[in-house]
């Protein structure tokens, strides 16, 4: 591979990146709530936890992966460490959206439980 076929594809990689984020914002927007956003990065909120929230980027040219998600603020039982993925598509973000939610709801669930 040559040099300007990388940059090139890494530049046509970018422009669809960035179109896609788009779409992104635009499905987040329609089916969560969101508590902040800013230039290539959205917060969500986590119901009934208003400490907590998730953050999806958009990550850099230099990476295959496009986006990143994150849970912050927010410690399961028994864990001491944030979930975060790399993820490639806006199917996987959501799909992973979706995952920290409800591990949440039943973290908080099984603490009412005892």
């Amino acid at each position: 591979m040559t040099k300007k076929a990388y940059l090139k594809a890494q530049s046509k990689d970018w422009k669809n990146a960035k179109q896609q984020w788009k779409e992104l914002l635009q499905i987040l927007h329609e089916n969560y709530k969101i508590k902040q956003e800013g230039n290539n990065e959205i917060f969500l909120n986590v119901p009934k936890q208003s400490e907590a929230d998730i953050e999806i980027f958009l990550i850099g040219k230099g990476s295959l992966e496009k986006y990143h998600v994150q849970l912050w603020n927010y410690v399961f039982e028994g864990e001491n460490q944030m979930r975060s993925k790399r993820l490639y598509t806006l199917t996987g973000v959501i799909n992973y959206v979706d995952s920290l939610l409800e591990a949440v709801r039943m973290n908080e669930k099984m603490k009412k439980l005892g």
